[in-house]
């Protein structure tokens, strides 16, 4: 088994181990204990504090079984087994095989009772001849069922059995069982945490100063809370599937495919917990995801926008501590930016369309003129034609941007005031537009950059 595989196996058990569950090696013929399970094709068996056992737990083992198995055998095998010592009925040794020692227990004496006894010992063979030991008699038939022992909160005795001291308190539940051999024994379950409601007044490992337990809370998931604090769980990105940007009025419906990313433990997440949805009157996507559902296929309504607009998308993801995380994508309707060159020094936007009215003509889709670079192409004797929507101009308007040559920032004269005109787009938007027409008419390929006016 390299390092790797070890390292994989350590990892699944700590996942079951967050979950309460863990794994052990069998024998063969030991029936099976409550609340274990046996899904597994050798004798490993899985066994916890949880009724129902998650598919995907068992199935996580069964994918690397081999490895695991391996691995058990190795660092967890099984003990030498020892056949038990046979003690006949009668023998005071048979106390301490049952009970070990007497221990001494916390009760109020509020109802704990104690069923069932030992039966009397069967009577002793005749004793053989003088100075010979003889043969032990057969066993005598099972005594009649032992008198109910009631708990009270002086020291109670349990006929046919080990003393069973309860001493006050009422910390404890007292029930006695059988085991695999049909032998009795004492379970005692602890009544947890008492101090409901209260604080904690100082942070201690996972347990942060403030928090709060409540009351029944045992021991053993205090410490758990204690040395392994929680850790959350991120998604760190989301992609709705669709085009960052889109014209206004074009449509976006049909099939897409969204995707996330996610870090921390994926044993935190919580199972079918994942949503995403988006605003300005989309609603809801996609409900009822695992956090590895991804891709996922989902249809998006048909939706398209006359006006520029900003649709934003979130995904959400539930924990089984701690608030949901979540992450958005961002989808935008802009307005069509144009720029090219003709001959006309006159041209007044007459004809205009979006695709190739002008020599070398650009279209680019964005939220407002300033920042943006363009680069009208080398022919002679053009003038330069820069085309704005009207509505994305900046406060102060036309007059509140200039051109200059990206390459030195040299001032490229424009005509003022600009001229004006409607254009209806190719998803039957009317658009106004601002348009400035070079002052010189060049034949050279140049790039150019609008920004904020200086003057």
């Amino acid at each position: 088994m390299t390092e790797a595989e070890e390292q994989l196996v350590r990892n699944i058990v700590e996942s079951l181990r967050v979950r309460r569950l863990y794994l052990r090696l069998y024998y063969t013929d030991v029936p099976q204990q409550k609340n274990t399970i046996r899904p597994f094709p050798k004798n490993l068996e899985m066994y916890g504090e949880v009724r129902i056992v998650p598919q995907k737990a068992v199935d996580k083992v069964l994918e690397n079984f081999d490895i695991v198995y391996e691995y058990f055998l190795k660092y967890h095998p099984l003990p030498e087994r020892k056949t038990p010592e046979k003690v006949l009925a009668g023998d005071p040794s048979i106390q301490v095989l049952l009970f070990g020692r007497t221990g001494t227990i916390l009760n109020d004496g509020t109802g704990v009772t104690l069923t069932g006894g030992i039966g009397t010992t069967g009577p002793t063979g005749p004793a053989g001849p003088a100075g010979v030991t003889g043969a032990t008699g057969p066993q005598g038939e099972p005594g009649e069922k032992g008198t109910i022992g009631y708990f009270a909160t002086s020291i109670t005795s349990v006929p046919g059995g080990e003393t069973l001291k309860i001493i006050g308190g009422s910390e404890s539940t007292v029930t006695l069982l059988t085991d695999d051999d049909d032998q009795p024994y004492f379970e005692i379950d602890e009544k947890g945490w008492r101090r409901g409601g209260d604080p904690v007044t100082v942070t201690v490992g996972g347990v942060d100063a403030g928090d709060v337990f409540s009351t029944g809370t045992s021991a053993r998931s205090i410490l758990e809370a204690i040395l392994y604090p929680y850790v959350g769980e991120e998604i760190l990105t989301f992609d709705n599937g669709l085009n960052s940007t889109y014209e206004v009025g074009q449509t976006v419906s049909g099939t897409k495919n969204a995707s996330w990313t996610t870090a921390g433990p994926d044993t935190n997440w919580v199972e079918g917990g994942f949503e995403y949805s988006a605003d300005n009157g989309i609603g809801t996507l996609a409900t009822g995801l695992d956090y590895d559902s991804k891709p996922d296929s989902y249809t998006h309504p048909s939706t398209s926008f006359s006006t520029p607009t900003t649709v934003t998308y979130t995904i959400t993801g539930e924990q089984n501590q701690g608030s949901p995380s979540s992450a958005t994508d961002t989808t935008w309707w802009y307005y069509a930016f144009y720029a090219g060159k003709t001959l006309d020094p006159a041209w007044d936007g007459t004809g205009f369309n979006g695709s190739n009215t002008l020599y070398g003509q650009t279209k680019t889709l964005r939220s407002s003129p300033l920042t943006w670079s363009f680069t009208v192409q080398e022919i002679s004797n053009h003038y330069t034609y820069i085309i704005i929507p009207t509505d994305s101009l900046p406060a102060g308007g036309s007059s509140a941007i200039e051109f200059v040559n990206s390459a030195d920032d040299s001032d490229v004269a424009v005509v003022r005031p600009p001229t004006t005109f409607s254009y209806t787009n190719t998803y039957g938007v009317s658009v106004n537009y601002t348009m400035f027409r070079s002052f010189f008419d060049f034949g050279g390929q140049i790039t150019i950059k609008c920004r904020a006016a200086t003057t």
